[in-house]
């Protein structure tokens, strides 16, 4: 993975790190007023297929220069790419929080209420210890009574 770095691609300015091999990312912003996060797998964890067609790190530099995300998805080929999940936030209107899960077969994808979520790559994790980080997350979460990142950083400046 190359540091982060903007590029200027089909005349769009983009940040992200690159990936060296394929050329995608699994973060990046987008001038379009638009973040995509790359979670590898899906709901599950999956077995692997190997070779794909496409890194699905390069799905997020499509989606950050697509016009119309809502429009693309439904009529890419995701098929020979393997399962994830993308996380999006856009501003352009209004703030809007999505998620975008391919698992193989079918595409997902649904607006996210406005409320705090952890999200992680299934493939990295078992279920049993995806259910303890969001017990957690929710038990942190509920803990805080006026969140600040100073406050709660973990980082501090020397």
């Amino acid at each position: 993975m190359l540091p982060p770095k903007e590029y200027l691609e089909n005349g769009i300015q983009l940040s992200y790190l690159k990936d060296g091999l394929a050329g995608g990312t699994w973060i990046g912003l987008s001038e379009k007023e638009r973040i995509v996060c790359l979670l590898n797998s899906w709901f599950v964890t999956h077995t692997r297929k190997t070779p794909y067609k496409m890194s699905s790190g390069v799905i997020v530099k499509k989606i950050l220069l697509e016009k119309d995300v809502v429009s693309f998805i439904p009529i890419f080929n995701f098929m020979g790419i393997e399962p994830f999940t993308l996380v999006l936030v856009a501003w352009l209107k209004n703030l809007k929080t999505c998620e975008f899960v391919w698992d193989g077969t079918l595409t997902h994808f649904k607006e996210l209420p406005k409320e705090p979520k952890i999200c992680s790559s299934s493939i990295l994790y078992t279920e049993a210890m995806n259910a303890l980080r969001k017990g957690c997350f929710v038990n942190w979460f509920l803990d805080q009574h006026q969140f600040s990142q100073k406050k709660n950083s973990r980082i501090s400046s020397k």
